[in-house]
C-alpha cells in the first residue's frame, strides 16, 4: 500500500510500475493496452522551434506509464535558460548536445516547474555540464524535491531491479500474479514496461540528486542578455509550488503540469485554487503554450476545456459536500463523462490516465471543501505503533 500511495501522489511513471508489480495489480494496468503505435519516451523527443531563439523538446505520448516531461530552451545574447530536465538522463545529454548546435552561450538557469521526478531527474546532468548553474524553483518545490528525490533514487537501486526481474519472469511464464494466463495484449504492454524500465534503471542508478539552489516566491525576472524571462508562481494548482515561465517578447508560456494533454494530471492537487490560476493564464496575451506533457499549442482552446473541467468538478463536489455526502458517495455522484469522452476518445491508455490520474482529483476537491489539507508527500513517515 505504501507503493500505491506513493504512486497516486506522484503520478510519475516509474513509481506506478513498481506499485503494479509489487501489489499484483496487473489487471487494471493491462487494461491500458491497445494496438497503437506509441513512441518510446525513453529514446525519443521532438525538437521544435517555437519563436525567435526558443526551442522545445516535446516528449511523445508514452506507450507505458513511464513518462518524461517536456523541456524548453530559451536563448539570450548572454545566456540560456532551460525549463525542466526530464526523466531520462540519456535524453538530457542529447538535449544538451542539441542546445549546443543552436548556441555557444552557456546554460546558466534551469527552472524546475515542480517536484515530480519526470521533470527534474536530469538536473545532475545539467549541473555537471554547466558549473555554477542556477537551478530555480519555489520554496515548496525545493522542499518537496529534497524529501522525495533521494528516496526515489534509492528505490531505483533496490526495488526497481527486483520489480523488473519479477516482471520478466511473469512474461516468461505468460502468467499474471494470480496465475491466470496473460493475453497477447498483456504481453505487449508489459514487454514495453520491461523495455523502458530496462533503459531507466541503469540511467538513474548512478545519478546523484541535485535540487534547486535558488528559490523565488511570486515572481523572478531573469535577464539573458537582451531578453527578459519572467518566472511566475500564480497560486496552488497541480502542486503547491508550480512555476510558470513567460517570455514577453514572444508571448510564450511554459506551464509545467498546470496544463497536461491529452488528459490532465490532478492527483493531490488544489482544484479551487487551480481554477483561479487558469483564469490568470487565460487573461494573458499568449501566442505559444508548451504544457508539461503534450504538443505545443497556439491557442487557448485546450486551456479553456481544462478550466471548465476543473470548475465543473469543483461545483459538483461542493454540492455533494453541502448535501453531507461522504468521499465515497461523492465519487459516485460526480459525473464528468462528457469531458472523459472528449479528452480520451475512448483510447484505453488515455482512459486509464483519466481514471487514475485525473479522477483522483475528486479526493482533493472533497478534502478542500471539508477544509482538510492536501498532502503531496509520497513518502510519509511510518505510522506510530
Amino acid at each position: 500500500m505504501v507503493f500505491i500511495a506513493a504512486c497516486r501522489s506522484v503520478r510519475n511513471s516509474a513509481l506506478y510500475v513498481i506499485c503494479v508489480l509489487f501489489s499484483g495489480f496487473f489487471p487494471a494496468c493491462a487494461q491500458t493496452t491497445q494496438k497503437v503505435a506509441y513512441e518510446d519516451v525513453a529514446s525519443v523527443y521532438h525538437l521544435e522551434s517555437l519563436g525567435k531563439d526558443i526551442y522545445a523538446f516535446i516528449a511523445p505520448e508514452p506507450k507505458v506509464p513511464i513518462v518524461s516531461g517536456n523541456s524548453v530552451v530559451i536563448i539570450g545574447s548572454d545566456a540560456v535558460l532551460v525549463v525542466d530536465s526530464g526523466q531520462f538522463p540519456a535524453l538530457t545529454r542529447r538535449m544538451i548536445a542539441d542546445i549546443k548546435t543552436k548556441t555557444n552561450k552557456p546554460v546558466r538557469y534551469l527552472i524546475n516547474t515542480h517536484w515530480h521526478g519526470d521533470h527534474n531527474s536530469g538536473n545532475a546532468v545539467y549541473a555537471a555540464e554547466f558549473p555554477g548553474l542556477s537551478i530555480v524553483g519555489t520554496p515548496f518545490t525545493r522542499e518537496a524535491m529534497n524529501g522525495y528525490q533521494p528516496k526515489f533514487f534509492d528505490m531505483v537501486k533496490t526495488a526497481y531491479p527486483q520489480a523488473l526481474e519479477r516482471l520478466r519472469k511473469a512474461l516468461q511464464e505468460s502468467k499474471k500474479p494470480d496465475g491466470t494466463p496473460m493475453t497477447q495484449e498483456d504481453k505487449r504492454f508489459f514487454s514495453g514496461v520491461v523495455e523502458v524500465m530496462g533503459e531507466l534503471i541503469p540511467q538513474l542508478k548512478d545519478i546523484n540528486y541535485v535540487g534547486p539552489n535558488v528559490t523565488f516566491t511570486d515572481q523572478m525576472n531573469i535577464d539573458l542578455g537582451g531578453r527578459e524571462v519572467k518566472i511566475l508562481w500564480l497560486g496552488n494548482a497541480n502542486t503547491a509550488g508550480d512555476a510558470l515561465v513567460f517570455v514577453p517578447d514572444q508571448k510564450f508560456l511554459a506551464t509545467g503540469d498546470i496544463l497536461v494533454w491529452p488528459t490532465p494530471y490532478a492527483t493531490t492537487s488544489y482544484i479551487a485554487s487551480w481554477i483561479k490560476v487558469m483564469d490568470k493564464l487565460l487573461a494573458m496575451d499568449l501566442s505559444t503554450i508548451v504544457p508539461g506533457h503534450g504538443p505545443a499549442m497556439h491557442d487557448k482552446d485546450y486551456m479553456q476545456i481544462v478550466r471548465r473541467l476543473l470548475a465543473d468538478l469543483n461545483d459538483q463536489t461542493k454540492e455533494a459536500v453541502a448535501q453531507g455526502l461522504s468521499l465515497e458517495e461523492t465519487k459516485k455522484k460526480v459525473n464528468l463523462q462528457a469531458y472523459k469522452d472528449q479528452l480520451t476518445q475512448g483510447i484505453p491508455g488515455r482512459v486509464y490516465a483519466w481514471d487514475n490520474y485525473f479522477m483522483t482529483a475528486v479526493d482533493s476537491a472533497w478534502k478542500e471543501q471539508q477544509g482538510i489539507p492536501i498532502d503531496e508527500n509520497p513518502f510519509p513517515p511510518p505510522a506510530r505503533k
